[in-house]
């Protein structure tokens, strides 16, 4: 919907696709001068750009935060003073858990990756992993896609960080920058936006 909004927007200039590409490869991508596109929903932290000089950075789209998911099965009491005892962790391939950072280090989390949310959920489903980290706003659609969600998934109550969600291109797309720039500013006041927004509420 965000890619249909800003193609339309455009009038002709731009046409924006929505692809899903993992993170390994697109890390791969962005590490190329001269790369053409978009990323959306990212952050500057995953990216290791905090001071937003590798790449061109639009305005704040949303803030979001992560939760921990595990299974009600296992009655599990994880905070961010570390887990009672050493538990696998469903990651996605090159993503960075700063917050989580310290336990995998001192070997309490131990990770398990894959390529995408679902497939995490998953293997936490059959018991695969003790825990997996997901954004809130992940949280509708994977209840959309497993019918039984609610019936044997925890969601701590334990909140990491929240975190604010941008986007972003290489710093040759300057006058795509400026076009995203001023379509974040308007679609702030839309309502198609705020009705999105707000289904994405955990």
């Amino acid at each position: 919907r965000l890619a249909s909004w800003l193609s339309r927007q455009s009038q002709g200039r731009y046409l924006f696709e929505a692809r899903q590409i993992p993170r390994l490869r697109l890390n791969r991508i962005v590490a190329r001068a001269d790369w053409q596109g978009v990323v959306a929903w990212a952050n500057p932290t995953w990216f290791d750009d905090p001071e937003r000089q590798r790449f061109l950075w639009s305005a704040a789209l949303m803030g979001d935060h992560d939760v921990l998911l595990s299974r009600q099965a296992d009655d599990l009491h994880f905070t961010l003073q570390g887990p009672p005892k050493p538990l696998r962790l469903g990651a996605i391939h090159g993503y960075l858990y700063a917050d989580l950072e310290p336990f995998i280090r001192r070997g309490m989390l131990l990770h398990e990756d894959v390529h995408n949310d679902l497939s995490n959920v998953r293997k936490l489903q059959r018991g695969r992993v003790d825990v997996v980290v997901l954004q809130a706003s992940a949280l509708p659609s994977l209840r959309a896609q497993i019918a039984d969600f609610d019936q044997w998934a925890a969601v701590s109550q334990e909140q990491l960080p929240s975190f604010q969600r941008f986007l972003f291109t290489s710093t040759a797309n300057t006058q795509l920058m400026a076009f995203l720039q001023q379509e974040v500013a308007e679609i702030a006041q839309s309502p198609e936006w705020a009705e999105l927004r707000d289904g994405l509420s955990p």
